[in-house]
């Protein structure tokens, strides 16, 4: 989805040269084109640092919870130990 912008923009650039066919003007085509991939390339670059951020994310909330969990049953042992 990230992309979709990224890709609109080169069908219209393709789409706008094609229009301009009898201008002989390569040098927006060459501009275009280093924008387009410019974006694709931040998109790339942001989709992996999120996938690997909710990676360490996900890692952090399982062991906070097998910390917690943990805690819970040492305190559960000692109430019981405390009842008989």
């Amino acid at each position: 989805m990230t992309l979709l912008p990224a890709i609109a923009m080169l069908v219209l650039t393709i789409a706008v040269r094609g229009y301009m066919s009898n201008v002989s003007n390569n040098s927006f085509i060459i501009f275009s084109v280093c924008t387009i991939l410019l974006g694709i390339g931040t998109s790339i670059a942001t989709f992996i640092q999120s996938k690997k951020k909710y990676k360490v994310e996900c890692r952090t909330r399982i062991e906070k919870y097998a910390d917690y969990a943990e805690k819970k049953r040492e305190e559960i042992a000692e109430d019981r130990q405390t009842e008989g």
